[in-house]
């Protein structure tokens, strides 16, 4: 179990948990999350760390605020303690501005998603797509953004969302980009604040 404040050490190196989320099967999964899960269920833990030091014991520099699944977290060695210590006693200006310095940083956690759709009406279902992500911004969840686009009338079915593995650039494939902020949740469900449809052969092109 981790904790708010807590010291980890996870890919990036060695720092304290600055949000725990829980990420919750929800509509957008589609079948991907297994017949015996129910909605509104946690899947992922993500732990937002502030990094402090690298794995080597030296003062991270640069992008300090970062993802991690709790997963590939785990609590201090001895050694690690020791390395926060000696930061501590021998570069205490720098310690206390990571202490007391709130970054500000807003991170974005992207939830990617593709369907097949018809090829005639490809890039009208992308343009309504990103329209109805301006029309509920700055903050709906995946339910809500369907209830809108569902006003156009358009030919498109979310439950054509691809599982798995797909061939990059197959020409009836859009890709719809959901985007979190520091994957805030509400009631189990993720809340995002920009969505974009895109036509994934352009991707490749």
């Amino acid at each position: 179990m981790f904790e708010i404040g807590q010291w980890v050490s996870c890919e990036d190196g060695v720092g304290q948990i600055l949000y725990v989320r829980n990420q919750h099967t929800d509509e957008f999964h589609g079948d991907s999350i297994g017949k015996d899960l129910k909605r509104g269920e946690v899947i992922k833990q993500f732990l937002i760390v502030k990094i402090l030091i690298n794995h080597k014991g030296a003062l991270k520099k640069g992008k300090r605020i970062v993802f991690n699944q709790s997963k590939f977290c785990k609590s201090l060695t001895d050694e690690q303690r020791m390395s926060i210590e000696e930061i501590k006693e021998s570069r205490s200006k720098e310690y206390y501005k990571y202490i007391t310095y709130d970054e500000k940083e807003d991170l974005d956690y992207i939830v990617t998603l593709e369907y097949r759709v018809n090829e005639e009406n490809k890039h009208e279902i992308i343009l309504e797509l990103n329209k109805t992500c301006w029309k509920l911004w700055p903050c709906f969840t995946f339910d809500e953004f369907k209830e809108e686009f569902s006003k156009s009338e358009l030919d498109f079915d979310f439950s054509t969302q691809i599982q798995g593995y797909s061939v990059p650039g197959e020409h009836t494939k859009i890709r719809l980009m959901l985007y979190s902020r520091l994957l805030k949740i509400v009631d189990n469900r993720m809340v995002f604040y920009y969505a974009q449809a895109v036509d994934e052969t352009e991707l490749f092109n």
